[in-house]
């Protein structure tokens, strides 16, 4: 069977044709068809196409009269974004990252629905968004809080100090406002062993992610450091985040965490955590 092998062109009418090519060029990169031959028409760069049906009825386009919508797949949506907001065209962005990425709305000149989507790098799929924090056991907290402050410039956090009441919790520290830290539990230095190593590592997630990890758990068969099975039971709220606690098969301790607290709340008892 003869199959196309791709979308060759889109025809639709317009008011003010060359008013709504200039526009399509100085907004969105597209170039006008070439008035000769010898010319080179718009070049896309490969990547996927969503051709689908909608019901004659569908709300998905706007107006009831619009018969059409076109999708644009960009490289950076927060980028495009920021351009045409520049250029005064209204955006609305699409406040939810979906599994196939993120999308924005707006309209051309002559009011067509014009969609852009940033599609989801597969291999990025719930990559963890940056290491959060690592532990340390301390003679004293607030004694080695000190040396670090004076040594490598790393200042307590307030806003978490309250975690550091409990005797077993950790005092935070962090030289970046927060977005990478040293959480010091109050315990035996592993001090001068050749193989001193760490005690756990924590990797942070947006709500997204973090949920999305949470639904991955029976795919990925994780154990706590007893080896017993982890699930989406196990996440712990610290009140200002959550936390879900395993193993990597060596033995190394790891925690994947987020402090977009009030969203991951809201969603949790769809998860049947309590």
């Amino acid at each position: 069977m003869e199959r196309v092998t791709g979308i060759g062109g889109l025809f639709f009418r317009a008011r003010d044709p060359n008013a709504l090519r200039k526009w399509y060029e100085d907004h969105l990169g597209v170039s006008p068809t070439p008035t000769d031959y010898t010319k080179q028409p718009w070049f896309q760069q490969a990547g996927p196409t969503i051709y689908e049906p909608f019901p004659a009825d569908t709300s998905h386009f706007g107006r009831s009269e619009q018969a059409w919508m076109i999708n644009f797949r960009v490289r950076d949506l927060d980028a495009m974004v920021a351009q045409l907001r520049a250029a005064s065209v209204d955006v609305t962005v699409d406040p939810e990252r979906y599994p196939n990425g993120r999308f924005a709305r707006l309209h051309d000149l002559d009011g067509n629905p014009v969609e852009l989507w940033e599609p989801q790098d597969p291999a990025a799929l719930d990559a963890v968004g940056t290491l959060d924090h690592v532990e340390l056991f301390v003679p004293d907290r607030d004694e080695a809080a000190r040396w670090y402050q004076q040594a490598l410039g790393l200042a307590v956090i307030e806003s978490y100090r309250q975690w550091a009441d409990n005797p077993n919790g950790p005092l935070m520290i962090s030289s970046d406002d927060g977005r990478t830290k040293l959480a010091l539990f109050t315990g035996q230095p592993q001090g001068t062993q050749q193989t001193a190593g760490f005690h756990r590592v924590a990797f942070r997630f947006d709500a997204n992610g973090f949920l999305a990890f949470l639904r991955r758990l029976p795919s990925l068969q994780l154990t706590d450091p007893q080896r017993g099975p982890v699930s989406a039971a196990a996440v712990v709220d610290h009140q200002k985040a959550y936390s879900i606690y395993f193993s990597d098969p060596y033995g190394h301790r790891l925690e994947v965490t987020t402090y977009d607290y009030a969203a991951v709340r809201a969603a949790l008892p769809m998860l049947a955590v309590k």
